[in-house]
């Protein structure tokens, strides 16, 4: 759109069409003209975050894992009209009807991506954090996982969450600190500071490296 963001919230995308599907086309395409892995992993910021849930919840079974960093779940928003009270915060739909929503969704697909990240900071002031809790429970009844986390490592930058079943996984990371921004390790020349990058010293790819060599 005109702020460059992707239209997470119109109902074309959300039934799978517009830039959804022009996204799964070009990756349909891409795996038949390069040799590239059949599944990868999809990232998100942002309204981008929004994006990789909404694709991840209609296409499962095209992603190794889904990472959403200050996003939320699909529909919480339906309209350009919406998208103020979604991201504002305010309650569109009580916990269990999250999960239920997300239930629903992932009865559509017997094979599925086999992990999802979300990634939030309790100091986003443009998404509310409320919008991390909400994914938290869409994806638990995606994945049939339970809401309450198997485990809780806790430090002085972040509080993460682990949930799990016999065949999928979840992590949840609340960076304590983290405005809008996406987090990164500077010590580690992932990339340079600005408005929407932040050093929390540690990134993404840490816990994902973590989840698929089973370190943890």
């Amino acid at each position: 759109n005109i702020y460059r963001c992707f239209n997470w919230f119109a109902k074309d995308n959300q039934s799978g069409n517009a830039e959804v599907k022009s996204i799964l086309n070009a990756i349909s395409l891409a795996k038949t003209k390069y040799k590239i892995q059949h599944k990868s992993i999809l990232a998100g910021f942002s309204a981008g975050g929004y994006m990789a849930q909404l694709l991840a919840s209609l296409s499962p079974n095209s992603f190794l894992a889904m990472l959403s960093v200050a996003g939320g779940p699909p529909k919480c928003a339906q309209s350009i009209f919406e998208i103020r009270t979604c991201t504002s915060g305010k309650p569109t739909f009580s916990k269990e009807e999250w999960f239920k929503k997300g239930k629903k969704q992932g009865q559509l697909f017997p094979q599925k991506l086999a992990f999802v990240m979300l990634v939030h900071g309790l100091k986003d002031d443009v998404v509310n954090p409320n919008n991390f809790l909400w994914s938290g429970y869409y994806w638990a009844g995606f994945f049939n996982l339970p809401t309450k986390p198997n485990s809780v490592e806790k430090n002085s930058d972040f509080i993460l969450r682990h949930y799990r079943s016999s065949n999928a996984k979840m992590q949840r990371i609340l960076f304590h600190d983290l405005p809008h921004a996406f987090p990164i390790d500077e010590n580690t020349s992932c990339g340079t500071l600005d408005k929407y990058k932040r050093n929390t010293r540690c990134i993404a790819k840490d816990f994902l490296t973590r989840v698929f060599y089973h370190k943890k």
